[in-house]
């Protein structure tokens, strides 16, 4: 499960603590929430140290959650104090996207390991999806 926004990487730590569904990989940028889950999970992070969302997760578990796979890869999002920051660049999708791409080049054994995943992904024949939209109606004046 990959989250590519706050509020989905709060329903990703939902969906794999708390449903039925078989969550054993969850894949975050910027998630306000660590969730606390189980030695057969990975959980991957991804963080900018000034980003005032992911902060929100008060700096995760002590002893850290999942399995021994799992990991946080944190960074400063953008070193430049200015304007920028009012607008939480260091949160924008973009930013992430650096980030993943540096955990993507690294040689860490971690990130070398999800090489797996995304081929095993890459075999897959089908794919199910729901896709689920909220919308706001507001009453006739």
């Amino acid at each position: 499960m990959w989250s590519r926004t706050s509020q989905g990487g709060m329903i990703a730590a939902h969906l794999a603590m708390e449903s039925p569904f078989a969550v054993t990989t969850q894949i975050t940028a910027g998630s306000p929430v660590e969730p606390t889950l189980s030695a057969d999970h990975t959980l991957v992070q991804l963080r900018h140290t000034d980003d005032v969302v992911s902060a929100l997760a008060a700096g995760g578990a002590r002893e850290g959650t999942g399995s021994a796979d799992s990991f946080t890869a944190s960074r400063v999002g953008d070193p430049d104090a200015g304007r920028q920051d009012l607008a939480l660049e260091t949160h924008s999708l973009e930013n992430y996207m650096e980030t993943a791409a540096m955990v993507d080049a690294s040689a860490d054994p971690r990130a070398e390991a999800l090489d797996a995943y995304w081929a095993d992904l890459d075999r897959a024949v089908t794919v199910d999806r729901t896709e689920y939209r909220a919308e706001r109606v507001l009453p006739d004046p």
